[in-house]
This record gives C-alpha cells, structure tokens and sequence, in this order.
C-alpha cells in the first residue's frame, strides 16, 4: 500500500471514530454491537504491530514462509524472483497494538478470503490486500477490484472479521493485507502475508 493508500485509509478511519459513517457495508465484518467471541483458530499467516516501537514484525503461519518463499511445506519459485508487494510505507509512527492473521495462507483466484483482527475494544479499522503487482484490492481508482478492502469496529473484546473473495484475474505471487486501526487518536499497523498461485508459481495450496 502506497502513503496514498494509507493517507486515505486514516481518513476513513477518522470518519469511522466521528461518527460520521457506520462499519462498511460487506465482508461479513463485526460492528461494536457484533458478538465478542475470539475468532476461530485456524492454519494462517499472521503479523503482530508492537504499538510502541513504530513497527511490525512478520510471523509466519504454519503453511507460509515469507522469507523463504515457499507455502505448505512445497518449494515455490526461489524467493527472489517471487514477484510481492513494495514494503508499506506509514506517513506516521504506530502506537496501537494490533496482530491480525489470514486464512488461508495459500490461494487459487475464485477462493473465499478470511482476515481476522486482534486489537483495542471498538477501535476502527480499515484494510486493503496488496498484490504482487504493488495494486490494490479495492475497485478504481485506489485498487484493481482482485478483492480484499473494507473498514468497521472491533468488537467490546476487540476482535474484527471480514472475508472477500479473490478475483479470477489477480496476479499469482506474494500479498499482503495493510491492517491500519484507529483509536483515541493514535494509529496501529499490521500487514499479514498470502501466496496467490498461478501458472509457473506453484505454492503447495
């Protein structure tokens, strides 16, 4: 996701906190009235944002490796000819705290999509998937439409749900999911990773 991207992100966000707007319309996402339960435990790729030194650490699921390119245990492409996303580049310092996860980690275009978000109770919260070709999920102008963009509250306990489904047309390589959390206002990022198979790049899905 470009500054752009997150500039206009952080503005969705502070129209979420005025009041101004409600949680977005699709992605079977939770609103601050939505059940409190934690989100189901499952096989994903998930980051986890300090809220204090500015950054995010990458973890790796039990079927990801973004560091070493390869998904479910099958080797991929080496990793640097694995075309990904440019890294996120935050116009602020991340003070909130938030880990947020992606199911599954390994996809075919067509698939179903779950983003699962841990953070403050009834922070808001906006995300958009970033493709290999550095594009977004989102439609135009902002992203290509390949899937994977939309804002709303976590719960009272503080967890968020959304799902999208994966466009016919989205470039086979790395992605990633920009995660960006508002709450008293301050900001949190996070940016869990998916593989997107496609012809010649093989990720084991």
């Amino acid at each position: 996701m470009t500054a752009g991207r997150i500039r206009l992100a952080a503005v969705a966000l502070a129209i979420l906190l005025s009041g101004c707007a409600g949680a977005g319309a699709t992605g079977g996402h939770t609103s601050p009235a939505a059940r409190s339960e934690a989100p189901a435990a499952g096989t994903s790729s998930g980051t986890t944002s300090s809220g204090s030194g500015g950054t995010a650490s990458q973890g790796n699921g039990a079927t990801g490796n973004g560091a070493t390119g390869t998904v479910g245990g099958s080797s991929a492409a080496p990793a640097g000819r694995i075309p990904r996303p440019a890294p996120a580049r935050l116009p602020w310092k991340p003070k909130i705290a938030v880990t947020a996860r992606v199911t599954p980690t390994c996809v075919h275009p067509g698939q179903t999509m779950h983003l699962f978000v841990t953070t403050r109770p009834v922070a808001a919260i906006a995300y958009q998937a970033v493709y290999s070709d550095n594009r977004g999920g989102g439609g135009a102008p902002m992203g290509a439409g390949y899937g994977g963009n939309d804002s709303g509250y976590a719960t009272i306990t503080g967890y968020y749900t959304s799902s999208w489904a994966l466009a016919s047309n989205a470039p086979a390589g790395w992605a990633r999911v920009d995660v960006i959390v508002g709450y008293q206002g301050k900001w949190g990022y996070t940016g869990p990773k998916f593989f997107v198979e496609g012809p010649g790049l093989a990720g084991g899905c």
